[in-house]
């Protein structure tokens, strides 16, 4: 049941559904190969270009009219998936591995970045590679229940990838976020034939460096 894969697309996206949350979301243009059985699991493998609006680095929409450069990043995302990993009684485990880098322009490299009193920060976007690590124990037949499912899941990211604390990698974010690691636990439980009851827990600790300026001039 593999299948290769290219365009834009919502790729294999993990969330909260009552909360609108994605905790593992890789969507964009891209190419990939993706649930293909090798050992006892199903492999996937997936190449994922986004493009950043300028929010995402904290330069604002006007960055583009004052120096010249856009404000926009193109970010790369290569990702490792190996799921379907049977572990208990109606029990699954799903791993992933991505890795996540910006890819940018000669302007982005070079431009010069200010603070609001026209003091020098840096030259050059802020560039940030980083890991984004995946573990996720699917539990069907939750308490009994054919209806029910609960799902744990532990994660680990640094870097650009820790910024957003899913996979959509920022890699000029002025957040500073060094590494985030996040521990949720979510499911459904079948009350009766007519009332079912969703639930969610979590903590998500970031550690943040000291925060930067965001004010931009030439």
């Amino acid at each position: 049941r593999s299948n290769m894969w290219a365009g834009k697309r919502f790729y294999q996206r993990h969330d909260i559904h009552m909360a609108d949350f994605y905790y593992w979301d890789l969507s964009g243009p891209g190419v990939g190969l993706e649930y293909w059985t090798v050992g006892p699991g199903d492999l996937s493998l997936a190449w994922v270009r986004n493009t950043d609006g300028p929010w995402a680095n904290g330069l604002g929409d006007d960055f583009w009219d004052i120096t010249g450069v856009r404000p926009n990043v193109i970010n790369n995302v290569l990702s490792v998936r190996y799921a379907n990993l049977e572990t208990n009684k109606d029990g699954k485990l799903e791993l992933g591995l991505e890795w996540g880098s910006a890819d940018l322009t000669d302007g982005q490299k070079n431009v010069l970045i200010y603070d609001s009193n026209q003091n020098l920060v840096r030259k050059g976007f802020k560039s940030e590679s980083g890991w984004f690590l995946t573990a996720e124990h699917t539990q069907s037949n939750w308490l009994g229940s054919a209806a029910s499912f609960n799902k744990l899941i532990g994660q680990y990211a640094t870097g650009s990838m820790a910024s957003t604390g899913n996979n959509n990698t920022h890699s000029t974010s002025f957040s500073n976020i060094d590494y985030m690691w996040r521990i949720l636990d979510h499911g459904t439980f079948e009350i009766n034939d007519r009332i079912e009851m969703m639930y969610a827990a979590g903590t998500s600790p970031r550690r943040r460096t000291t925060a930067v300026a965001r004010r931009t001039g030439s």
